[in-house]
């Protein structure tokens, strides 16, 4: 009796037929995976977003209705450090924010084991890189200390930049946010509307430095603890960028530059809190004077629902 051999070219073209259909299959898998993946991120970036709503909302209610404010890099008398800083009891932190010295300098060695913790609720896990540290030498006019700070991937809104003045805005105009620099505002000081005045925003990756999804640069210096979540800096004016993000005034309102914009990793658009503690999905899309209305707190602006 005899028996045939199988061929073993057949062996061949079987695998390689089931390694194409695997490869088929996974083309259509992985970006599925992909997706969800990135849209649990996107719900749990705004759940710690909301996080910062109650605790900042919590502060107001305990401090006359005062929302906490970033006070100017050189205080000389006021709290020295962030709106986080002040919101760490309502956030859970209460033995960090007893440990934290708010008549000293944010940074000085006394505050170095407080600014170096690590906060997951401000980290949003679309963003590269949670572990960094911020590392820099305070100016000498503070010190001139050595300072190892944990990040933040949320930024305060102060307000609109007297950078774009006169080109886009007359000086007169009030360009104030709700957490400005100067004078705190009040929750119930917000003519335009706390459900339509930014509060907390999205600019991830500080130190570094992102221009339209590259990352370009990473500063040698940081003196003012760019990208801390303990340092006044931890605050911006966002402003539109250039398409590519090499500069601005320009049309783009968000995802082209983290120097002075909005700058999220999620795509299409950003994670933003909003004044009455709400979070919303906005859209890259919207017109940059949009933004610009949305910044204001006292801008008279009439927005439609689908503006953003």
């Amino acid at each position: 009796m005899r028996f045939s051999q199988k061929q073993p070219g057949l062996a061949l073209i079987e695998l390689l037929v089931v390694t194409g259909i695997f490869a088929l299959l996974l083309g259509l898998f992985l970006p599925a995976v992909l997706k969800a993946r990135e849209a649990a991120a996107q719900t749990s970036c705004a759940d710690r977003l909301r996080q910062m709503g109650t605790a900042i909302h919590q502060f107001a209610a305990t401090h006359d209705g005062l929302l906490p404010a970033n006070p100017p890099d050189d205080a000389p008398t006021e709290h020295r450090g962030s709106h986080v800083t002040r919101v760490l009891p309502y956030l859970g932190y209460e033995k960090l924010a007893r440990a934290y010295h708010a008549a000293l300098d944010w940074a000085h060695p006394d505050n170095a084991a407080v600014i170096k913790t690590d906060l997951p609720v401000l980290h949003c896990p679309s963003a590269p890189d949670p572990q960094r540290l911020i590392t820099g030498i305070r100016p000498e006019e503070q010190g001139g200390t050595k300072f190892t700070a944990a990040p933040s991937d949320y930024v305060a809104v102060t307000g609109i930049t007297n950078a774009l003045v006169p080109a886009l805005f007359p000086e007169t105009f009030d360009r104030r946010g709700v957490i400005p620099t100067a004078v705190p505002r009040k929750l119930s000081d917000i003519p335009d509307g706390a459900a339509a005045t930014l509060m907390i925003v999205e600019i991830a990756d500080k130190p570094n430095i992102w221009r339209a999804g590259k990352r370009v640069d990473t500063p040698d210096t940081n003196e003012f603890g760019y990208g801390a979540w303990a340092a006044p800096t931890n605050a911006n004016n966002p402003r539109g960028y250039s398409w590519d993000g090499t500069g601005f005034p320009g049309p783009c309102p968000m995802n082209c530059s983290n120097l002075y914009s909005i700058y999220a990793f999620h795509p299409g658009g950003s994670n933003i809190l909003f004044a009455d503690a709400s979070v919303k999905f906005v859209k890259q899309s919207m017109d940059v004077w949009v933004l610009y209305a949305l910044i204001t707190s006292n801008g008279n602006e009439i927005l439609a629902p689908g503006d953003y």
